[in-house]
């Protein structure tokens, strides 16, 4: 979509109430733009990515806390971090968009393709925090709650970072 068309729109749904502006903006997103289909690879692999980055530099992130602004829809980077083997993240979202619909998507998807999802994390994966996570997204009664507690993950929204 042209940015200049892009920007009307959201500054027209910024004009409506903010409680009505949140759900026009996740209709608009989940018909026309990118949450049409769910497919959290590319945000997993933004995790993967920062962890190595922060190998790289010499610091050993497992066990570690992090702290992640915007999280978004789908807190799919605080996710990627538990799966290596962070202890706990604190993600915080000055707009409460978490989408507990793209949530389940999400889950689903990688329970469906946990081999694809295996070899992206490939040597930094740990197995039984994944085996945990399979479990809790086959299981009938899944939660965001419980994958929050489940995947250590403290959701501040709407908060504000600074």
């Amino acid at each position: 979509m042209h940015w200049k068309i892009k920007a009307l729109i959201q500054k027209g749904i910024a004009l409506l109430p903010e409680s009505l502006s949140y759900e026009v903006y996740y209709w608009i997103q989940r018909h026309f733009g990118n949450l049409k289909r769910v497919n959290p690879v590319s945000r997993l692999n933004a995790g993967i990515e920062i962890w190595k980055r922060a190998k790289s530099n010499g610091y050993d992130p497992d066990n570690k806390s992090f702290f992640e602004v915007g999280t978004g829809r789908i807190p799919l980077v605080p996710i990627a971090f538990w799966l290596m083997g962070a202890n706990k993240t604190v993600t915080v979202d000055l707009n409460p968009y978490l989408e507990e619909e793209l949530v389940r998507e999400s889950m689903k998807y990688i329970c469906d393709n946990f081999a694809e999802i295996e070899q992206l994390f490939g040597p930094l994966l740990v197995r039984d925090r994944f085996k945990s996570l399979l479990q809790l997204t086959s299981e009938g009664d899944f939660s965001v709650p419980g994958l929050m507690q489940l995947c250590h993950i403290d959701y501040i929204a709407p908060g504000d970072a600074a």
